[in-house]
């Protein structure tokens, strides 16, 4: 009796299995999606051959080595071995997005070549949308001239030291249909920049080392300049709708460059010797503004409408 009950129950158990292997492949992905962990999710192939091959065709791979799932538990050298292994496995013909962040400090210095195999998968697949390389410490970025990502859209380079020219042939010929880029990078040495693009819809422009920029974007909606160091900046973008720029140290002076202004947003940090005459200059020279928002560092925030 007890037999037949405990043998009910592994079929029971086997149905059940059965009826999660049964579901189609979309929402299996959507399972292991979920993980947020190609580590991870590789591990669901020792379930059964149903389950083998699923993680290989996911839409998505992630490889955190700095968060909190299992990948970073792993030695710098492991994890490192553990994203090759994954890129290896991966059988599908199509990607929409790679994201692989290695772990700090912990991680040694990762060769060129490395990296360049993670960009090569990337561009060999249809599709590939996002790209995301969290590569640690300071490091350089250069890319063939013969390489193009045609179906990028969204493309986020963070702490690449890269040559001038090879930072506006990426932006301005290999990648032809980026909507979103945010870079934060250093010249190698100090260089003017000149961006053009057509499809440009937002951009964060955070350059050092640079000793003018120029800017073309007919398209470009939202811009945000968090630091530059250029000394002149010339800017296209007649449907710009949100502009943020940190530590513009004459922005009272040129407030009447923001003719079409409606909302204007000032964060003042510091001493705030002359606050009261700086704002009425604001408010005479923003004739167009409808809403103007001030905010202090102490977080006293005052609404003028």
């Amino acid at each position: 009796m007890g037999e037949g009950r405990r043998r009910r129950c592994r079929h029971g158990q086997t149905a059940a299995m059965d009826c999660i292997s049964g579901l189609p492949d979309e929402l299996l992905h959507d399972i292991l999606l979920r993980l947020d962990s190609a580590r991870a999710a590789a591990r669901t192939s020792v379930l059964s051959r149903r389950w083998r091959y699923v993680w290989a065709h996911l839409p998505e791979l992630v490889s955190d080595g700095n968060g909190t799932d299992s990948d970073s538990a792993a030695p710098p050298a492991s994890f490192l071995d553990s994203v090759d292994g994954a890129l290896r496995a991966y059988s599908a013909p199509a990607i929409e997005a790679l994201d692989i962040s290695v772990p700090g400090p912990r991680c040694p210095a990762i060769p060129a070549r490395r990296v360049g195999s993670w960009l090569r998968f990337a561009s060999r697949r249809r599709g590939a949308q996002e790209i995301t390389l969290s590569l640690g410490d300071r490091w350089r970025l250069g890319f063939r001239p013969a390489g193009v990502f045609m179906a990028l859209t969204d493309l986020e380079i963070r702490g690449a030291t890269m040559e001038g020219r090879v930072l506006e042939a990426l932006v301005c010929s290999q990648c032809p249909r980026l909507i979103d880029l945010n870079l934060v990078v250093t010249l190698a040495a100090k260089s003017d920049v000149s961006l053009r693009y057509d499809s440009l819809e937002a951009l964060c422009f955070n350059v050092e080392n640079t000793r003018r920029v120029e800017i073309v974007a007919p398209r470009m909606e939202e811009l945000s300049v968090p630091y530059s160091d250029a000394v002149e900046a010339r800017i296209s973008a007649p449907k710009l709708a949100e502009l943020e720029i940190v530590a513009y140290e004459s922005f009272v002076n040129d407030a009447n460059k923001l003719p079409k202004c409606g909302t204007l947003f000032v964060t003042l940090n510091g001493n705030c010797h002359g606050f009261a005459a700086s704002m009425l200059h604001l408010l005479r020279k923003c004739n167009s503004v409808r809403n103007f928002i001030v905010q202090h560092i102490s977080c006293v925030e005052f609404s003028m409408k």
